[in-house]
């Protein structure tokens, strides 16, 4: 149980570590842009 916990725990993370590099990504296009 708590491996299966743990794993969802990572997944959940990548996916915050992704939409946060989106959104970095997005800034630095944004400020290139201004």
């Amino acid at each position: 149980m708590s491996k299966k916990k743990q794993s969802k725990r990572l997944i959940h993370i990548d996916l915050l570590n992704k939409t946060l590099n989106a959104q970095s990504e997005n800034i630095t296009m944004n400020n290139s842009t201004l």
